[in-house]
């Protein structure tokens, strides 16, 4: 994360990642896949090893909305019932 970029915990275990000044739309999917890949390697917990998986969804301003509420919902929606360790864009241009 560089030090433009915004982590807020939404609820539970979901979390918003504002990623500020993006060169381009596609570079979100670059840092999707780096938080992905951050939590690939197992962790050790009293002795067992555990893995942790996350799935992404990928919403921007404003092409696919331009308020918190509309941005948050959809990614969060598509990425239900996805594999795991996956990232999905909403927009009708890809981003991955």
């Amino acid at each position: 994360m560089r030090s433009g970029d915004t982590v807020a915990r939404i609820s539970g275990d979901e979390f918003a990642v504002i990623l500020a000044d993006l060169a381009r739309p596609e570079d979100a999917a670059i840092v999707a896949q780096k938080i992905i890949d951050r939590f690939a390697p197992a962790v050790e917990v009293r002795g067992q090893e555990v893995f942790v998986t996350a799935s992404l969804g990928i919403a921007a301003f404003p092409a696919d909305g331009d308020d918190a509420e509309t941005l948050l919902e959809p990614p969060m929606r598509r990425c239900t019932g996805q594999s795991r360790r996956a990232a999905t864009s909403i927009s009708s241009s890809p981003r991955t």
